[in-house]
């Protein structure tokens, strides 16, 4: 009998150290997930302070320079020396920021610059009108009558357009929300737009913004499509006026031309009412007439910057990005938007 007694009590000792070992197994893996997640959100901390110390220092990049014209030689615009896996501490060279955008070059190719990305560069959709919009979509491969189209329900998006007004509320309504009648916030609010497809966002969201100094271009900045869909925009209206000079798009091609040429020698645009003279063109040459008519749309600086930032943990692989608008009109300049990953 106490054979069989002493028999049970170890199968039941057994019993409870199994059940404790597998308690125990059960408790380490919690913790030990509950580690990894702690250093996990440690780490993010430490690449989303890396990341702000390269906005930081974009932002002081610009400290006390007002006539900013964009122009490639300036610090701001691509210095990889300055913006490219910066490490802060010496000690730890694993840790690191980098403040990088990608662009199309002068020939149309897509580069990476490590720097700021000016605003002004880009269309604002809250302040051009139709034509230019339309232009612009054309320029991007979209067809006419699809970027007409379009450009009239931006525009009625903003509460303008009248004509189209009926047929808008009616989309609207059927998606469960109004039509807008106010200016845009950010250009992700254009996929709720009427006919706004996400593969024609995709398109687009690189040349146009809703930042910017009255929707002016920065003429030494902006690239090659949105100069011609300028240019197109108003060669156009020259043709409405039955221009004796300017008679079809092609007129405007030599524009362009000497534009990019002048800036590839390092010229730099300073004053509007002298591009005409940069560029060795008469008053009343064709191209003249549509500078004329081109440059209350035109600046020679810029003012709102988009800054895209990376904080880098090399030794676990871990990127965090933070991006924002700042605004360098006012004496401080401020941020006006922010978003991190």
């Amino acid at each position: 009998m106490k054979r069989r007694n002493s028999g049970q009590v170890i199968i039941i000792t057994l019993w409870v150290m199994i059940i404790l070992a597998l308690l125990a197994i059960s408790v380490a893996n919690r913790v030990a997930i509950a580690l990894r997640l702690a250093r996990y959100q440690r780490d993010c901390l430490k690449a989303d302070a890396l990341a702000l110390a390269g906005i930081n220092s974009m932002i002081f990049e610009f400290s006390g320079k007002k006539n900013i014209y964009g122009l490639s030689r300036e610090s701001w615009v691509d210095n990889k020396e300055k913006f490219y896996k910066v490490v802060l501490d010496p000690n730890k060279l694993n840790e690191t920021f980098t403040v990088s955008y990608e662009a199309l070059d002068e020939n149309g190719q897509s580069q990476i610059y490590y720097g700021a990305l000016d605003e002004e560069r880009k269309v604002n959709i809250n302040n051009v009108d139709v034509g230019l919009l339309a232009a612009l979509f054309e320029e991007l491969d979209i067809s006419a009558q699809d970027s007409q189209s379009l450009a009239d329900n931006i525009c009625a998006w903003r509460g303008e357009n009248a004509s189209t007004e009926e047929d808008s509320q009616s989309y609207y309504a059927d998606k469960g929300y109004s039509r807008k009648g106010m200016p845009f916030t950010n250009i992700q609010e254009l996929l709720l737009v009427k006919d706004m497809s996400a593969g024609t966002y995709a398109k687009i969201k690189d040349f146009i913004t809703v930042f910017g100094t009255e929707g002016k271009i920065n003429i030494n900045t902006a690239n090659a499509k949105v100069l011609r869909a300028l240019i197109r925009c108003y060669i156009n209206k020259l043709i409405s006026e039955a221009s004796p000079v300017v008679t079809g798009v092609s007129d405007g091609e030599s524009l362009l031309a000497g534009i990019i040429a002048y800036r590839n020698k390092g010229g730099c645009f300073s004053d509007i009412d002298n591009l005409a003279t940069d560029l060795n063109f008469s008053a009343n040459s064709k191209e003249g007439q549509i500078l004329n008519l081109m440059r209350n749309m035109l600046t020679t600086q810029s003012w709102y910057f988009r800054i895209r930032a990376s904080g880098e943990l090399k030794n676990y692989s871990l990127i965090r990005h933070t991006e924002c608008v700042f605004d360098n009109s006012g004496d401080p300049g401020k941020i006006v938007f922010w978003h991190q990953d």
